[in-house]
């Protein structure tokens, strides 16, 4: 997650993780577990 979110130009990870959960409904750790919406 640290890398995505550095390589996406967020300096926080934290605030990375926030948005995405907000854009996408779910955690990056879910995410990567295999949460993909159809």
């Amino acid at each position: 997650v640290r890398d995505v979110a550095l390589a996406s130009g967020f300096q926080n990870i934290s605030y990375f993780s926030r948005q995405f959960k907000q854009s996408t409904g779910m955690t990056p750790q879910e995410y990567r577990k295999g949460g993909l919406r159809p």
